[in-house]
């Protein structure tokens, strides 16, 4: 890898010749530990399909368990990585915190939904997501989730986890600055195998998922009851 200054200005970690590296030739050509190196820290996303399936194919062969990150100034979406691993190695449950959701890439959530490499999804939201027209609506956002949860979140956080009634899926959790939604400015994705770390963030945002809902229950709860006091 080699620092090589883009057009605007910036500094970008470019991976030579990454397409060739995950070809069969380029496997006996050259030893895995040189992959390793070319592929194991960071990985400039110049095309969102051929790029970043070389690069997370040649992730998997050589080294899952160590963390990848994808930077790209070229519109890379979460739902672009999600959508590469569950429909190549799924089934799996998505369980994720964002601030936006746009509605092109609901539309792939939801196509992945119906091919079955998603089986249950699971949302937690800004608030002000719902009030964008650039956002998807509200209506298709709570059609697709089976758990959705409405509260302040700038986090993204993506846990794919394999479904308990199917034998276990390697585990992937994706960390960084990329909403479901495509734009031209710059995102880092940082994306791990690591079960322990995979865990943690499910565990997390279960727990706040249901904190958030049960607090909301509870607020209604006591509106309806201050109501029908009044009209007693």
């Amino acid at each position: 890898m080699s620092l090589r200054p883009t057009a605007g200005g910036l500094a970008a970690l470019a991976l030579k010749r990454i397409d060739t590296a995950a070809s069969p030739t380029a496997k006996r050509r050259r030893a895995p530990a040189t992959a390793l190196r070319e592929t194991r820290q960071a990985v400039a996303v110049r095309d969102r399909t051929r790029h970043l399936a070389a690069a997370l194919d040649t992730w998997r062969r050589y080294h899952p368990a160590q963390g990848l990150d994808l930077w790209t100034a070229r519109g890379l979406d979460a739902a672009d990585v999600i959508e590469h691993l569950a429909s190549r190695h799924g089934p799996y449950d998505l369980t994720a915190c964002t601030f936006a959701i746009g509605e092109a890439s609901l539309r792939r959530l939801a196509v992945l939904r119906d091919r079955g490499a998603l089986e249950r999804v699971s949302l937690l939201c800004d608030p002000l997501m719902f009030s964008s027209a650039r956002n998807a609506p509200a209506a298709a956002v709570r059609q697709l989730a089976d758990v959705l949860a409405v509260g302040p979140c700038h986090a993204k956080v993506y846990c794919l986890t394999g479904p308990a009634h199917r034998a276990a899926a390697t585990p992937y959790v994706l960390t960084g600055s990329a909403n479901l939604t495509t734009n031209p400015r710059l995102e880092v994705i940082h994306l791990s195998a690591a079960p322990d770390l995979v865990g943690f963030y499910f565990t997390q945002l279960t727990e706040l998922m249901a904190s958030v809902n049960h607090a909301q229950e509870a607020k209604a709860a006591k509106a309806q009851a201050r109501r029908e006091r009044r009209s007693a």
